[in-house]
């Protein structure tokens, strides 16, 4: 596999950090179906399929990824970003900014949720190191730099896919087939989590619908949460494998005691599973 891309931003409750556990979990296919995408890490790190479905309800995510598909729009874009610092004034005025245009939409958009505590965009705080370096600068700023960098890689990603604003049911309805993977990361289930900071949240009833419809479906799917007795009851027939992380929207601040290395795994432990319905022809580990 080639060097893997990684997202241009981050996003609440996304998977850049567990790309390394998920990816060995996907099954061959000819056919790619994301209908939660968020900032869409596993798209971005896995190879490109022969047809690729990409689906969010937000529609400033999909504004965000459609002027970065589009080649002009892309430009301007792109010119813009380069010009905007790292900076706390920024992320306040963006933040708080509102247009109808698609290129500033998506230039606030990209700097809010790159500029802001665990991509969680305007409802985060200002993120920035203490301490932490990289590239002879602070961390953050270098993050920052490197994601315009591969702005023009993730535009090129983009041309190979279908970007779809649908409810999920519809997204994945059109594009099933047996040769169709779904890879599906939807809002954790309310009563699992503490908090909701999703743009576009997902009730108990939407968790339900979406269940029944996975197990109507021909396709491959594999299905991100929390442990919870929803899932593992409607989904019983299906594999699982879970593994040990952390919150990673918990503040690392000398008030929450979340300093130093280990310090989040011991301070706010989370168990991530998967369930998914096919058999995998290799032996799995996670790493």
């Amino acid at each position: 596999m080639n060097s893997q891309l990684r997202s241009p931003i981050a996003y609440f409750g996304g998977k850049s950090a567990m790309v390394g556990k998920l990816l060995p979990l996907f099954p061959p296919h000819k056919y790619y179906c994301e209908p939660f995408f968020g900032g869409g890490s596993l798209f971005f790190a896995k190879q490109p399929s022969l047809i690729e479905t990409i689906n969010d309800r937000d529609s400033e995510v999909v504004n965000f990824f459609r002027v970065l598909r589009d080649e002009n729009k892309f430009s301007e874009f792109y010119r813009r970003v380069n010009l905007i610092p790292y900076a706390r004034e920024e992320y306040d005025y963006f933040r708080q900014y509102s247009s109808t245009d698609p290129i500033e939409r998506a230039v606030a958009f990209f700097v809010v949720h790159r500029l802001s505590f665990s991509g969680l965009g305007k409802y985060g705080s200002f993120s920035f190191s203490r301490t932490r370096t990289n590239r002879g600068m602070a961390a953050a700023v270098s993050k920052y730099l490197s994601a315009i960098d591969r702005l023009p890689e993730i535009s090129a990603r983009l041309k190979q896919a279908q970007i779809e604003n649908l409810d999920f049911e519809q997204c994945m309805k059109n594009v099933d087939s047996p040769d169709t993977f779904f890879f599906c990361d939807p809002p954790y289930l309310p009563k699992t989590r503490r908090s909701g900071r999703y743009n576009s949240e997902m009730t108990e009833d939407g968790h339900k619908r979406f269940l029944e419809l996975c197990i109507r479906l021909s396709g491959k799917i594999l299905i991100c949460g929390y442990p919870n007795d929803l899932y593992d009851e409607t989904l019983k027939s299906w594999t699982t494998k879970e593994w040990q992380t952390v919150c990673y929207a918990a503040a690392r601040t000398r008030q929450t005691g979340i300093l130093g290395k280990g310090a989040a795994l011991k301070m706010q432990p989370r168990i991530e599973k998967v369930w998914f319905n096919y058999n995998l022809d290799y032996q799995f580990q996670v790493v």
